[in-house]
C-alpha cells in the first residue's frame, strides 16, 4: 500500500510543482552542509500522532519516504514524537512540533545518512501564512550561523504529511530541521552539560555578547541562562561554557499571532526589542557590535535570496533590522539601548 501511496503522491507533487527537481535527493556527507529544500514524505498514523500532546508522549512508528535521483522510491522506517511545550498545545498548534528518530542501519547510502534524532519545526496551524513563519524561523538560525561558528545548523524541508488509514488527505507544508546538539559539540571537541543557575558572565566575553546581542537584534525574549530556557550549554576540556540558542518563533523576527513578550518585559509587543544581556566592558561591547556590522551584508543577503519567503515579510524584516543596524552604528542609541539597558 505504502509503494502505491508514494507513486500517487509523486505524481501529486510532480503536478503541483511540489517536486521540482532531484538536487535535494542527493547524498551528501554533511546533511547540513547542503542549503537545497529537502523534500521527504512523513507517513505514519496522523490521527494517532496529533493526539499526543503530553510532555511524556510516546514515540509512534512511521516511515520517511523520498525520491532517489531516478525516482526510485526510498523508504526508512523511523520513530516520531510529538514535543515542545507551548506549541504542543491543541489551542495553539493543530499541529504540534515533532522529532524524527532515525535508525542508523537503515542510513547508509541515504541522504539521511550519519543523522540520529532530529527536530522538526512543523507548520504549527495548516495555512500558507504560518509557512512564512515557519521560514522566518528558519532565517533566524541562518542569522546566528554566520555570527556564531558555535551555533545549531538548520535545514529548510518541504514535508508532506501522508496518513496510513488515509483518513487525512496528505499535506504539503514547510518545516525545519535542527541538527542534533551532540553533533554540534562533536563538531566542536564540546559535549553538552545540564546548568541550572548559569550566569552569562562566566562566560567568554565575545562569545555571550554575540549570543545576548543577537537575542536583542531579533527581538526575542524567550530566553534565560539563569532558567536554562530556550539554550543548551556546552562544555570544552578546559572546563569554558558556550551558551547555544535555539526556538526563535517568539521572537519579533518571526513574530506569529500567539507570540508574547516574556511575563518579566516591559514591552507588549515581540516586536519591539528589549535587551536582556548582561552588562559588559565597553571595549568588549564595542567588539561585539562592530562583529554585527561586518556580517550586515551576509545576513541581508539571507533574505533576498530565499525564494520561500513572501516580498512582505522580506520587506518587513529588512526594515526591522535597519531599526537595529541604527541602534548599533550609533553611540547615543547603543548607549540607550544596550549598554544602559543590560542587566547584572
Amino acid at each position: 500500500m505504502r509503494e502505491v501511496v508514494l507513486q500517487l503522491i509523486l505524481v501529486s507533487a510532480l503536478w503541483a510543482g511540489l517536486v521540482t527537481s532531484s538536487r535535494a535527493q542527493r547524498t551528501a556527507p554533511d546533511f547540513f552542509a547542503d542549503r537545497s529544500t529537502v523534500e521527504f514524505i512523513l507517513y505514519t498514523d496522523l490521527s494517532v500522532l496529533l493526539a499526543d500532546r503530553s510532555l511524556d508522549s510516546p514515540e509512534r512508528p512511521a516511515e520517511v519516504g523520498y525520491w532517489a535521483p531516478d525516482r526510485t522510491p526510498i523508504w526508512i522506517p523511523v520513530e516520531v514524537k510529538t514535543r515542545g511545550l507551548y506549541r504542543l498545545r491543541e489551542e495553539i498548534c493543530d499541529f504540534p512540533p515533532l522529532r524524527l528518530d532515525f535508525p542508523a542501519r537503515e542510513l547508509r547510502g541515504t541522504i539521511f545518512d550519519g543523522q540520529n534524532k532530529l527536530k522538526l519545526v512543523t507548520h504549527c496551524q495548516t495555512n500558507a501564512e504560518f509557512d512564512q513563519y515557519v521560514i522566518l524561523e528558519y532565517l533566524a538560525y541562518r542569522v546566528y550561523e554566520i555570527l556564531a561558528p558555535k551555533s545549531l545548523r538548520a535545514r529548510l524541508a518541504k514535508v508532506m504529511y501522508a496518513d496510513v488509514p488515509e483518513v487525512h488527505e496528505p499535506i504539503t507544508r514547510y518545516g525545519v530541521l535542527i541538527e542534533d546538539v551532540d553533533d554540534l559539540a562533536a563538531r566542536h571537541g564540546m559535549k553538552e552539560v545540564e546548568l541550572e543557575g548559569f550566569h552569562g558572565l562566566l562566560a567568554d566575553d565575545f562569545e555571550m555578547g554575540v549570543h545576548d546581542v543577537f537575542q536583542y537584534m531579533i527581538g526575542n525574549t524567550d530566553w534565560s541562562t539563569i532558567l536554562s530556557h530556550n539554550v543548551k550549554f556546552l562544555q570544552d576540556p578546559e572546563g569554558n561554557i558556550t551558551v547555544v540558542p535555539f526556538d526563535f518563533d517568539w521572537a519579533g523576527a518571526v513574530a506569529p499571532p500567539y507570540a508574547k513578550p516574556a511575563p518579566d518585559v516591559p514591552t507588549d509587543d515581540v516586536r519591539e526589542r528589549f535587551y536582556m544581556g548582561v552588562c559588559r566592558m565597553t571595549d568588549h561591547l564595542t567588539a561585539v557590535l562592530q562583529h554585527f556590522v561586518e556580517h550586515k551584508d551576509a545576513i541581508y543577503e539571507l533574505y533576498r535570496n530565499e525564494a520561500a519567503l513572501g516580498s512582505e515579510q522580506r520587506d518587513r524584516l529588512l526594515a526591522y533590522y535597519d531599526d537595529f543596524y541604527e541602534t548599533i552604528t550609533d553611540d547615543r542609541l547603543a548607549q540607550q539601548r544596550i549598554r544602559d539597558a543590560c542587566r547584572l
